[in-house]
């Protein structure tokens, strides 16, 4: 497997692991031919980091003002101020948006592999294909092989989420909401990093994660993101850009 990426967003849970591709279908026994398991297994010494590309607002690498240019390093703590928002880019051209609000933590072992631990608040991520990364948060485990997704953990009284129609409450007791805005999914066993289901988007499929339900994923609207958002932050990718045929708006 070429160039993997691997974001875990605080907490530890289900796995889903994304790549892309194209209703939402869940297929038993069916996997997208991807060792995750060894992805659970890995070594997580910190090396490399990313690059600020634009900051709005204020932001905060280990409590240090950060600017544009600078290198975010592996192991620092980035916080970013309501309102507010920064843009960083890997080394593979993957670029993510870390909306205000969010706390997160880098880490790279190796330009191939990398984490990014979100400890609260939402990111944007725009994947280039080949590249694969780990989406884990306090319900669940995401692993995503090029493609497009965005990840919110809520606060403990989170406002209604923002969508096209209008304001949406969370439901009671749900702080864990994932988007597949592009792109197949495989979800893996929280143990052992099999993967049990395979699900196919091709436009925003998005869920709840609430791990008092059954299967933990609960249908959800499109929150707190939308195309236009994410045709912006594909045309910032500083390479080739990702493919935005599918957006609608």
């Amino acid at each position: 497997m070429s160039r993997r990426r691997m974001l875990e967003l605080g907490g530890k849970g289900l796995a889903v692991a994304a790549t892309a591709g194209a209703g939402i279908t869940l297929i038993p026994n069916e996997s997208l031919a991807i060792d995750w398991l060894s992805w659970f297994r890995r070594d997580t010494q910190m090396e490399h980091g990313g690059k600020v590309q634009s900051i709005e607002g204020r932001a905060f690498a280990d409590q240090k003002p950060m600017q544009v240019g600078q290198t975010i390093r592996s192991g620092q703590q980035v916080k970013v101020s309501n309102p507010g928002s920064v843009v960083i880019v890997l080394e593979d051209n993957t670029i993510f948006k870390i909306y205000g609000g969010a706390i997160i933590e880098l880490a790279l072992k190796r330009m191939e592999e990398s984490i990014i631990r979100l400890i609260t608040g939402a990111i944007q991520a725009v994947v280039p294909a080949g590249s694969n990364f780990l989406v884990a948060g306090p319900a669940a485990t995401i692993g995503v092989k090029g493609t497009v997704i965005y990840r919110e953990v809520f606060g403990e009284h989170p406002a209604p989420g923002k969508t096209i129609e209008g304001d949406y409450p969370i439901p009671a007791g749900v702080n864990d909401y994932f988007c597949g805005c592009f792109g197949d999914v495989d979800f893996l066993d929280k143990h052992t990093g099999e993967p049990f289901h395979t699900a196919h988007s091709r436009y925003h499929e998005a869920y709840f994660l609430d791990p008092g339900t059954k299967n933990m994923l609960v249908k959800a609207p499109m929150l707190n993101h939308f195309d236009q958002g994410i045709r912006e932050l594909i045309d910032l990718q500083p390479g080739q850009k990702h493919d935005a045929s599918w957006l609608k708006h």
